[in-house]
């Protein structure tokens, strides 16, 4: 009994061995590691923002203006064609041959350091005037005095001259440079500079911004020669 029983475990064991040896064996399964990606140093473009732009100037702008020159001529132009005022005829040549003719003495009778001023000023003064005459033909604008207040471009022309302020310009050209050697004196160039700018609207010859359009030529152009 025990013998037979021992064969039928070999036999189990030899035909288990037989079965197993048939069978394909299956590969084993390898997990490999997901790849790391780093994140983008720029962003995607379905991300990319387009800047903001400039928002355009309003439709009133032009009206604005417009209005301020009006209001400034109610204020400070003359009430009438025969409203003459004689201080504002002085003022107004500091802007032109009176301040040229004051900085060229300066020149004249000054020590060295007044002339380099002087010749400066004079730089100054000069470029504030071409490109205020290039502006001037440019632009085509009426004088005040001509159109009853009336604020108009024609663009280029060599009939209208109004903006912008050549005396402002060549005043606040001069003013610039001196201020630049008198850091001290300061306010008083620069007052001087905006009452020429003030006479020209009281003499009716200019609007608010040709005056504010000279004063910035002659800061620029001031402040370039004088570095």
């Amino acid at each position: 009994m025990s013998r037979f029983l021992f064969l039928r475990i070999c036999m189990v064991c030899v035909l288990a061995s037989q079965a197993f040896a048939a069978a394909p064996a299956e590969p084993l399964a390898v997990s490999h590691p997901t790849p790391y990606t780093l994140p983008p140093i720029y962003p995607q473009p379905d991300r990319i923002h387009p800047p903001a732009l400039p928002r355009p100037m309003p439709d009133d702008c032009g009206i604005w203006i417009v209005l301020s020159d009006r209001e400034a001529r109610s204020h400070f132009g003359p009430k009438d064609r025969t409203d003459r005022s004689p201080a504002a005829e002085h003022i107004s040549g500091l802007g032109s041959t009176v301040g040229l003719s004051l900085t060229a003495g300066v020149y004249l009778l000054g020590n060295r350091r007044d002339r380099d001023t002087a010749i400066q000023a004079l730089d100054a003064a000069l470029q504030a005037n071409l490109l205020a005459g290039l502006i001037k033909r440019l632009a085509g604008r009426e004088r005040p005095y001509k159109t009853d207040g009336r604020s108009r471009f024609h663009g280029p022309s060599r009939r209208y001259d109004s903006f912008p302020s050549g005396h402002t310009s060549t005043a606040f050209a001069l003013a610039t440079v001196l201020s630049h050697r008198q850091p001290e004196r300061r306010w008083l160039f620069d007052s001087l500079a905006a009452m020429v700018g003030w006479s020209r609207i009281r003499k009716d010859c200019h609007f608010l911004t040709d005056v504010v359009a000279g004063a910035a030529l002659g800061k620029y152009t001031g402040g370039r020669t004088a570095r």
